[in-house]
């Protein structure tokens, strides 16, 4: 079974005007952090919950990337937010 990843219920995830970057708001520890693009893109799919290879396929067409490549720097980057809290995993 794969592994479902959803932005945790305490984060509020707020998208610049810009559109193409925005911000990760913990609600419980007041912990902000920033996000690009590509962050962005994945962060909005995670406010329903994805799966790596969802998230690699969708990162690989959106930005004309290699689907492998994208999925080793998904999982880092999930593996970070899970670390913080901002990010919960479900089996």
């Amino acid at each position: 079974m794969k592994s479902t990843y959803k932005l945790s219920s305490r984060v509020r995830l707020d998208e610049d005007d810009d559109g193409v970057s925005g911000v990760l708001f913990d609600t419980h520890t007041a912990a902000i952090s920033t996000c690009n693009e590509t962050a962005l893109v994945i962060l909005k799919s995670l406010k329903k919950g994805s799966d790596v290879d969802s998230l690699a396929r969708l990162v690989a067409k959106t930005f004309e990337v290699n689907e492998k490549d994208a999925k080793l720097d998904i999982v880092s980057l999930l593996r970070d937010l899970t670390t913080l809290e901002f990010v919960c995993e479900r089996e």
